[in-house]
């Protein structure tokens, strides 16, 4: 599946030189969390600082409708509470490559300038992560390992959805993710569905 998440993003990325294309970058700040259910039960999670570099490809198809490409790196993670447990807290970190092939519609406000609205599937890789853990008021950290079968899933699969405002050659966007799979695989043993979900918010430039 890396070969194929390789291949997708060089298809995606060589729209530039098929069809006419406005490419940026953006980066900015995430605030993400996880939607955590034991045993069907939600629990008590909390919100982790993040940052998130992005290469964007928007190619006009059937105006104001586009199709936009984002190949991102991102930085999520999520705190998990269980007072009454031996691990009384979780806060993880995880590093990940995603892309996402969207739709995006213009509204236009003025020359050169509009708001867009953007939607579609995400898929993220894992690349590395780190989580800390508190147990008896002691806390200690390790290495996440992540795979396709045990431990942390290597892959996620989200929606991604954004709202911006578009101005000569600088953009500012807001945007939600929202995971669709759990990223714990080992679910059938410990019972913990875990859904990545976040806020972002990006400063894009066009560089062409």
């Amino acid at each position: 599946m890396n070969k194929n998440f390789l291949l997708a993003g060089m298809f995606l990325f060589s729209l530039p030189s098929v069809a006419q294309t406005k490419i940026a970058l953006k980066a900015g700040y995430n605030h993400s969390s996880a939607r955590i259910l034991l045993n069907t039960v939600e629990q008590n999670t909390g919100y982790v600082p993040g940052i998130n570099l992005c290469l964007q490809v928007k190619t006009s198809f059937e105006p104001p409708l586009h199709f936009t490409a984002l190949l991102s790196y991102n930085v999520r993670g999520y705190t998990f509470s269980t007072p009454n447990a031996p691990v009384q807290k979780v806060e993880t970190q995880i590093h990940y490559a995603n892309l996402a092939p969207l739709i995006s519609y213009d509204i236009a406000t003025g020359k050169n300038q509009h708001f867009t609205l953007t939607t579609g599937p995400m898929a993220g890789l894992a690349l590395s992560g780190k989580q800390k853990s508190t147990v008896a008021g002691v806390t200690s950290s390790s290495k996440m390992r992540f795979s396709t079968s045990a431990d942390y899933g290597l892959f996620d699969l989200a929606i991604y959805n954004s709202i911006g405002y578009h101005f000569n050659k600088i953009f500012v966007e807001a945007s939600y993710h929202l995971g669709f799979v759990s990223i714990n695989n080992n679910e059938e043993t410990d019972y913990t569905n875990i859904k990545n979900r976040g806020f972002g918010l990006s400063l894009g430039y066009y560089i062409r």
